[in-house]
């Protein structure tokens, strides 16, 4: 298969930046491979090469690399619901890459890290450092970060009870991005948009949005699909709404992929 395929590519730049004795080539391949294997859901994989780049980095002295792999890390623990552990990685990640005045790293786990305070309850602070990173990047001009700093926002809308801005938010977010996308963000939109019309009480619309968001997401995407598939779950008990999700399957992608929880945003309101 092409992942197989891919997978063997790897290895062998992995012995070929060994033999060379570049350690830091190696480590930012360790990183690229770790990214690849959270994609894939192959998150014992992860772990292992970004440990390794890890080690590596502080082998060569390398602060701000060592604070990327940080970053990276962390996403793989704030998917499974190991908040703590993110946020320790994104706080020295934080540090180190405003230490050696990088913006655009900086301004990345800023954003990483206001999520995850919004997730574990500290809404105010997290708010002002996703509206914070948003600012920086469009400062930076770059429009793909501009618009996944503004769904992550998006999402802060919703776990307040707040979908009219959260739907403000996300069409700010798509106007003007054209191709400038990705599959992740595309399916992130898609769920957030369901949740949006589950809490203004259109229980059967958000339904059909996030059964089509896990679809789009589909085997490719095993965090988001497994994300998608427990809101729909999720959606269906609140609204009381009968659904078939495949039997068995998310009970499994939460056993491989090693998730403690989901994103604890409400599907329902008072004003629902």
């Amino acid at each position: 298969t092409g992942a197989a395929d891919r997978q063997e590519f790897e290895q062998r730049g992995i012995a070929a930046f060994r033999r060379l004795g570049d350690r830091r080539g190696l480590a930012i391949l360790h990183l690229n491979v770790g990214g690849s294997a959270t994609n894939e859901g192959r998150v014992t994989d992860a772990e292992r090469h970004f440990a390794a780049a890890a080690d590596l980095a502080a082998q060569i002295g390398h602060a701000n690399l060592a604070a990327i792999v940080a970053n990276n890390r962390a996403d793989l623990y704030c998917d499974q619901g190991r908040y703590g552990e993110a946020e320790t990685l994104l706080v020295q990640a934080l540090r180190a890459q405003r230490a050696v005045h990088d913006a655009l790293g900086t301004a990345i786990s800023l954003m990483c890290l206001g999520q995850l305070m919004v997730r574990t309850g500290r809404s105010a602070d997290g708010i002002a450092a996703l509206d914070e990173a948003t600012e920086a990047f469009v400062e930076l001009g770059i429009a793909a970060w501009v618009r996944e700093s503004r769904v992550r926002r998006a999402e802060a809308d919703l776990s307040n009870g707040d979908p009219v801005a959260a739907l403000r938010r996300l069409d700010e977010a798509e106007h003007g991005s054209g191709t400038d996308t990705t599959s992740l963000q595309d399916v992130t939109v898609r769920s957030l948009r369901a949740l949006a019309a589950s809490q203004r009480g259109n229980g059967a619309e958000a339904l059909r949005g996030a059964v089509a968001a896990a679809d789009e997401a589909g085997p490719a995407l095993p965090f988001a699909r497994a994300m998608c598939l427990d809101l729909a779950a999720r959606i269906a008990a609140a609204h009381g709404i009968e659904v078939t999700l495949p039997p068995g399957e998310l009970d499994g992608l939460v056993s491989r992929l090693q998730i403690v929880r989901f994103p604890p945003v409400p599907v329902l309101t008072p004003r629902a």
